[in-house]
């Protein structure tokens, strides 16, 4: 088996392929298929990419005939990086017919020794290597290396054939195609497995409350925060003449669902009104409280979904006038909500004040279950 920079040789276990650049080249394909493949390979190698740039290294092909029909297709690439030898070199390929079909293929290096040769396959094919012959590790391909009778190093890549082998070598080469005959069944099982197990867990729709309950209430606090923050700049909008923003009380059901296995799908949301004056949940539907779901379960790509039931929404954001008397006794002066959440603020705030009067700056509320209240006095 060799891989090449630019043009990868892959050994597929399976059918016995040589994948070349997304093409397929099989043996015991047509001739008159190979051909046109190598040529077409060629060409797109030569050719430049989109920006221009064209590679350092050149390919050419020839085919030779014998009585009409074609018995060799040679494809030479000069100036060529194989990163298994770590060195740029020349060398032809033959993709040698028997009988109109791709039969064995010839490696001939123009550069390289017969001897380092051997020294590369040595380093890269040790272990398989049975009596002289170096095998890929599936063992169902083999290269033999000796010098051409036109001179060059060349290797020979071969299928695996036990009958065509020594006496002596069969059984060990037949152990050996067994065990990693055995050795990829249980590799397909394990594929199939993983497989079935990604099609199990893609075909629910998981509770990141029962899944990973931090996550859970990270991405609750976000839904919070996102309500907060569209809430402010509602509130920013009313005009001097109003003295105040209010927004609620009103409960909720929320669902949050990715319903496809996809980060760029949206996020779904389900809502319906519990209690308040939004019944038609308007305030979920702003792009700004789009909740994003996470995409992933035990690194799988799944569908997952949040819900968060009886999730109030009341927010309150004004200022107002307040007196604070000798007995601690506060008056709120002017207009302002008419709400426990804003005057239990306002007092909770004012505790430590000397009596005396204040301007109040006060951002109150609840979301979900959690009060917050920020409230500045001058």
């Amino acid at each position: 088996m060799i891989k090449l920079l630019g043009l990868i040789l892959l050994l597929l276990i399976a059918n016995y392929q040589i994948s070349v650049s997304q093409v397929v080249l099989e043996i015991g394909d047509n001739s008159n298929e190979i051909a046109q493949k190598i040529e077409w390979l060629t060409k797109d190698h030569n050719s430049s990419d989109s920006y221009g740039n064209v590679s350092s290294s050149r390919w050419s092909y020839d085919i030779k005939y014998s009585n009409g029909k074609i018995i060799d297709v040679i494809q030479c690439r000069s100036n060529e990086l194989i990163l298994e030898f770590r060195m740029v070199t020349s060398y032809c390929k033959h993709y040698v017919m028997e009988g109109g079909k791709l039969a064995y293929i010839l490696n001939q290096y123009e550069q390289i020794s017969l001897d380092q040769l051997k020294v590369f396959y040595e380093t890269r094919y040790a272990e398989q290597k049975i009596g002289k012959y170096y095998f890929s590790d599936d063992y169902k391909h083999y290269t033999q290396l000796y010098l051409h009778d036109n001179g060059y190093a060349t290797g020979e890549w071969r299928t695996t054939n036990i009958a065509e082998f020594p006496n002596e070598m069969k059984p060990l080469i037949s152990k050996r195609l067994k065990a990693m005959e055995v050795e990829n069944n249980q590799r397909q099982i394990e594929l199939e497995n993983k497989r079935q197990e990604i099609r199990d867990v893609r075909s629910k729709i998981y509770d990141i409350e029962i899944e990973d309950k931090a996550l859970y209430s990270e991405r609750k606090e976000f839904l919070k925060k996102s309500i907060l923050e569209y809430l402010r700049n509602e509130s920013s909008e009313r005009g001097s003449e109003t003295p105040y923003y209010s927004y609620g009380p009103n409960v909720y059901d929320l669902t949050y669902t990715l319903s496809e296995v996809s980060s760029s799908y949206p996020t779904e949301i389900s809502c319906v009104s519990i209690s308040g004056t939004d019944r038609d949940c308007v305030l979920f539907k702003k792009k700004a409280l789009v909740l994003m779901m996470p995409t992933k379960i035990r690194d799988i790509e799944v569908r997952t979904k949040a819900s968060y039931k009886n999730f109030k929404v009341i927010y309150f954001h004004g200022e107002v006038k307040v007196t604070k008397g000798k007995n601690g006794e506060i008056k709120i002066k002017g207009d302002f909500p008419v709400n426990t959440i804003v005057v239990d603020g306002i007092n909770q705030e004012l505790k430590t004040y000397d009596k005396g009067r204040y301007l109040i700056i006060y951002e109150v509320g609840e979301f979900g279950d959690d009060r917050f209240s920020f409230i500045d006095v001058y």
